[in-house]
């Protein structure tokens, strides 16, 4: 019988749609997946184990493949082990995304690991069903040569008939997985090109994204999301008639003075000149963006934040900004969310989640983007955090649409306070 193992916080690796991830206590060369609470349902560490069984009943090969070691018992739950992959120096291997954006290889090299990945996958019948540059490793398994790596994302992402069809019927199969590697494809491309010339590029005279020029990737953008933006509209000219008629009397009765309903808005890059300045106009309401993109230095907007409450204590709220093309990578999110929570604790309650998310210059496409990014700030809170106030959607001008779709959905979806953006220079 297996003696169960002790996870703790030092031993957290990485966060995932459903699972964490942790590197074993007793062997750096292996993790454990565990199905994280309110996730359970959707089984993904059985779903994974019994899809592995299945490519070892095949014999089919695993050199491509992060290595499925069995089950253990944890102080979090039941836990599947996995092989951890590192490069022959033991460092952990880079994401390939990272490689593409950071250009650590040349293409031609990313080429040719991703055609014989693809080789793979297809002689050997294997379903990357959860099909993301996120869910692949590129590992330098000896000096200056690589290989993809599939770590996460096999046989499917919830039990379901498309699940038993992956194992048993094998056209099927095939289909899902071309279907998929289009999809791997896509991404490659979406990635090569926001490297060498980046979709999201800031300006620092407007405190805000440059329009995005780049007339293809809108267009696809918008026609990749046409569904949603269909219902949107469809939802939207049922309720917001009904809505119109109705709200005048759900009118708020508090009247708030000058001083409890004016705020600004306070950036780190434009230096330590702005505490006096918040002083001398006696502004007691402040905003404060951090973004994901420079969460890096976290501390330092953590300094500036408490350097507001050194002469009068301030009512801050923390927007977190989304960070482009990159606020779908699910792993590094939730964890830095819960970051962002867990050092502003002391500072404020209240947080922005996400802005202007009805302009795709700053990052989502479609409304339920914005949901996805939201529903997993919703979630860390909900299980660490439950003192703190979650403001949204955080729509900007008067594009009410964009409320309803948010707002009035079957998403388990919440908002402590509804935010709502507007231009005041114009």
């Amino acid at each position: 019988m297996n003696k169960m193992v002790t996870l703790s916080s030092e031993h957290f690796l990485a966060r995932g749609s459903g699972r964490d991830v942790y590197t074993h206590p007793n062997s750096n060369c292996k993790i454990i997946k565990i199905d994280r609470k309110g996730h359970e349902n959707r089984s993904q560490n059985i779903l994974e184990y019994r899809y592995y069984s299945h490519l070892k009943k095949r014999g089919v090969p695993q050199e491509k493949l992060s290595k499925c070691l069995g089950f253990i018992d944890t102080n979090l739950g039941k836990g599947l082990v996995f092989e951890k992959i590192v490069n022959h120096d033991g460092v952990l291997s880079f994401g390939f995304d990272e490689i593409v954006k950071q250009k650590k290889i040349d293409e031609k090299l990313e080429i040719k690991l991703l055609k014989e990945l693809k080789d793979y996958l297809l002689k050997n019948q294997i379903v990357f069903a959860d099909a993301t540059l996120y869910n692949i490793l590129c590992q330098e398994y000896k000096e200056n040569k690589y290989r993809l790596m599939v770590i996460d994302g096999l046989g499917g992402r919830r039990p379901s008939f498309k699940s038993n069809l992956y194992l048993y019927f094998a056209p099927y199969r095939l289909y899902k997985i071309i279907k998929q590697w289009k999809k791997i494809e896509k991404d490659y491309r979406v990635f090569k090109k926001n490297s060498s010339s980046p979709i999201y590029i800031w300006d620092n005279f407007s405190d805000q994204p440059h329009i995005i020029k780049d007339k293809e990737f809108k267009r696809n953008a918008r026609l990749s999301n046409l569904r949603d933006y269909l219902k949107m509209f469809l939802s939207s000219f049922f309720i917001l008639p009904f809505a119109f008629l109705v709200m005048k009397f759900f009118k708020g009765e508090r009247k708030l003075s000058y001083k409890e309903l004016i705020g600004i808005g306070v950036n780190l890059d434009k230096g330590n000149v702005q505490q006096e300045l918040v002083e001398e106009l006696g502004v007691q309401n402040l905003l404060i963006r951090i973004f994901l993109s420079d969460i890096k230095n976290l501390d330092s907007y953590v300094k500036f934040a408490e350097s507001f409450n050194r002469k009068s204590k301030k009512n801050i709220v923390i927007n977190v900004v989304q960070d482009g093309f990159n606020s779908r990578e699910m792993d590094n999110l939730n964890q830095n969310i819960e970051l962002i929570f867990s050092e502003f604790k002391d500072i404020s309650s209240t947080f922005q989640i996400g802005t202007a998310i009805n302009r795709l210059k700053w990052g989502f496409a479609s409304a339920r983007d914005f949901m996805e990014f939201y529903m997993k700030a919703q979630r860390v809170r909900d299980e660490k955090f439950p003192h703190i106030k979650l403001l949204g959607p955080s729509v900007i001008d008067f594009e009410y649409y964009y409320n309803v779709k948010t707002m009035f959905t079957r998403k388990k979806i919440s908002y402590d306070k509804t935010s709502a953006l507007l231009y005041v220079d114009r």
